[in-house]
């Protein structure tokens, strides 16, 4: 084994890496302006595709970067539970307010109904005692 094989995996694993996290010019912008990367290339879209050709010649040692792809399945999972929850809450929220509405709504209707049965009650009282 040569003695710079250690510094092989890392570099190589290093190339697939940023392989995974680069498909377009955007991702480099992004990773740009974080300070990730450093584009002395030229154009984002030159080092997008030097990253996305690349790789397929290389081999990456899993274990070096195992942590980091880790790290960022938990952070894009976070991510997604709390983009359910708050389209949850919404639409609980929604469901609890037409709730509210349609109790609203029946218990007038049921007012009305009452109100027009007391008045059809009292009238024919009315018209039974004008008869006698």
């Amino acid at each position: 084994m040569c003695p710079d094989a250690s510094l092989y995996k890392v570099v190589t694993s290093y190339i697939c890496l940023m392989d995974e996290l680069i498909n377009e010019a955007d991702d480099v912008k992004e990773l740009c302006s974080e300070g990730i990367l450093y584009n002395e290339l030229g154009s984002d879209q030159q080092v997008a595709d030097l990253f996305n050709q690349m790789p397929y010649q290389l081999t990456p040692y899993l274990r070096i970067y195992h942590h980091v792809k880790i790290n960022m399945a938990k952070h894009y999972a976070k991510k997604r539970i709390r983009f359910l929850s708050s389209w949850t809450s919404i639409g609980v929220t929604a469901a609890t307010l037409a709730l509210i509405l349609t109790l609203i709504q029946t218990f007038f209707l049921w007012i009305s109904s009452i109100k027009s049965l007391a008045i059809g009650q009292i009238s024919s009282i009315c018209s039974l005692s004008k008869n006698k």
